[in-house]
C-alpha cells in the first residue's frame, strides 16, 4: 500500500513538473506543437486556440498508444503522460495551476491503471499467455538494422549483413541462449554504424554556416533533467516504458515467467530507445533551433532506466547526462546532419522499418497468443478480427490492431470458458 501511494505521489509530481514545463515555454512532448508554441507565449495567439490545436493532434495518440497500449500491457507510456500534459501546461493560466493539474492528472491515472490490473486479476484473465506476444517482438525487433542495411545500403550489403548476423545468431543461441536476441541486435547494430561511418566517409562534406543553440538556460535545463531523472525512477521499477517495440518487449514484469527474458528485454529496450530517440532528432532539431522549445525528456532517459542497477542511480545518472551531455549531443547530430544530408534520410528509414517490423512480430505474436488461449477457434477470430478492420479501418495506429485482436480474442475465450 505505502508502495503503490509513493509510485501515485512520484507519478502526480512527474507530471506537474512536464506541466510546468509546457506552460512556461520551455519544452513540450508533442512535435507537432514545438512550432507553435511560442506564439502563445509571445502573446501572439490565444492558449484557448492551441489548447485546441495541441488536443486535435494528439487525441488519436492518446486513444491508439496510450489509453488502448497501457492497457494492454498494464504499464504507462509517454502519449498517455504527456501529451495530456502539454494540454494542461498550455492551458493552465500559470505554473502553480499547471503543476496542480498535472499532479492530480498524474496520481489519478496511476490509480486508474491499478484499478484496471486489479480487475483483471479479480475477473481471472489469464495474461501468462503474453508472454509469447513479448518474445516475438524481441526476436524480430533484432531484425530492424540488418532490414535498414537492405533497404538504404543496399542487397549485397543487406544479404551479407544478414548471414554474419543469422551465423551469430546460431553460435549464441547454442552457447548463451539467454542472451541471444540481445548480442544478435547488437552485432547487427555494431554492422549498421561501421556501414553509416564508411558511407560518410566517403561523402563530400557540405558547409553550413547556421550553429545549433537550443537557448536552454542552466535553470531551464535544470527543470527537465529533474523531470528525466524522476521519469528514469519509474521506468526503472518497471512502471513506465518509452517506445511502442519496449512496451511490448518488456511487458508487465508479473506477466514475465523467466527473468532472463526480461533482463534480455531490458538490454535491448535500452540501445533500441536510443537508436529510435536518435533516428527522431533530425526530425524535430530543426524547430528546436529555430523556437527554442525543447522535449521535455532527455536523451538517455529510458536507456539508462532499463539497465540502472537501481533507481536512485538511474536518477543521479539521467540527471546528470540530461544536465550536461544533451546539448552537446543533439550539437553533435546537428553538425552530422547538415555535414552529411543523406543522415536525414537514414533517420526516416530507420524509423520506418521498426515500425514495420513491429506490426509484423505484434501479429505473429497475437497470433501465437490467441491460439495457446482459443486453439485453432481462437486463431480463426483473430484472423477475421484482423481482416474485418482492412474492410471498417478502425481510427487506431496499425501498430495497435494486432494487440487489439489479440485481446479481444482472450476476453471471448474467458467469457465462452464461464459459459
Amino acid at each position: 500500500m505505502y508502495y503503490f501511494a509513493g509510485v501515485s505521489i512520484l507519478m502526480g509530481i512527474i507530471c506537474g513538473l512536464a506541466a510546468i514545463i509546457t506552460n512556461r515555454g520551455i519544452g513540450v512532448f508533442n512535435d507537432g506543437v514545438r512550432p507553435i508554441l511560442p506564439e502563445v507565449i509571445n502573446g501572439r495567439m490565444d492558449k484557448k486556440e492551441l489548447t485546441k490545436i495541441s488536443f486535435d493532434m494528439s487525441k488519436g495518440f492518446i486513444i491508439s498508444l496510450g489509453i488502448i497500449i497501457s492497457a494492454l500491457t498494464a504499464t504507462l507510456n509517454p502519449w498517455i503522460l504527456f501529451l495530456p500534459t502539454d494540454i494542461i501546461g498550455i492551458y493552465s493560466k500559470n505554473k502553480k495551476n499547471a503543476f496542480g493539474c498535472g499532479f492530480v492528472f498524474g496520481v489519478s491515472l496511476t490509480i486508474l491503471l491499478y484499478s484496471f490490473t486489479t480487475l483483471i486479476n479479480f475477473v481471472g484473465i489469464d495474461l501468462s499467455s503474453l508472454e509469447l506476444l513479448s518474445r516475438s517482438v524481441i526476436i524480430l525487433i533484432s531484425l530492424v538494422p540488418i532490414v535498414v542495411i537492405y533497404r538504404f545500403f543496399g542487397k549485397t550489403k543487406g544479404i551479407l549483413s544478414g548471414i554474419a548476423t543469422l551465423i551469430v545468431k546460431i553460435i549464441t543461441h547454442i552457447y548463451v541462449y539467454e542472451y541471444s536476441n540481445s548480442i544478435t541486435f547488437i552485432f547487427a547494430t555494431i554492422i549498421l554504424v561501421i556501414i553509416t561511418i564508411n558511407m560518410c566517409k566517403s561523402l563530400e562534406k557540405i558547409s553550413y554556416t547556421w550553429s545549433f543553440d537550443s537557448k536552454l538556460s542552466n535553470k531551464k535545463a535544470i527543470l527537465i533533467s529533474i523531470l528525466s531523472g524522476l521519469l528514469a525512477i519509474v521506468v526503472n521499477i518497471g512502471i513506465v516504458r518509452g517506445s511502442e517495440p519496449t512496451l511490448f518487449m518488456m511487458l508487465n514484469n508479473n506477466i514475465m515467467s523467466e527473468a532472463y527474458i526480461l533482463k534480455e528485454a531490458n538490454i535491448q529496450g535500452a540501445i533500441l530507445d536510443l537508436i529510435r530517440i536518435l533516428a527522431f532528432l533530425p526530425f524535430v532539431i530543426t524547430t528546436i533551433n529555430i523556437t527554442g522549445v525543447n522535449s521535455i525528456i532527455g536523451i538517455f532517459t529510458f536507456t539508462v532506466g532499463y539497465v540502472a542497477p537501481n533507481s536512485i542511480s538511474a536518477f543521479l545518472i539521467v540527471f546528470l547526462l540530461t544536465l550536461f551531455l544533451d546539448k552537446k549531443v543533439l550539437k553533435l547530430i546537428w553538425k552530422l546532419i547538415n555535414t552529411y544530408p543523406k543522415l536525414r534520410d537514414l533517420a526516416d528509414v530507420i524509423r520506418t522499418v521498426m515500425m514495420e517490423i513491429l506490426e509484423i512480430s505484434l501479429i505473429i505474436g497475437g497470433a501465437l497468443v490467441t491460439f495457446k488461449t482459443g486453439g485453432v477457434l481462437g486463431i480463426t477470430m483473430f484472423i477475421l478480427l484482423i481482416i474485418l478492420n482492412k474492410k471498417i479501418k478502425l481510427k487506431v495506429m496499425k501498430v495497435v490492431i494486432g494487440p487489439l485482436a489479440m485481446i479481444i480474442v482472450v476476453i471471448g475465450a474467458k467469457i465462452i470458458s464461464l459459459v
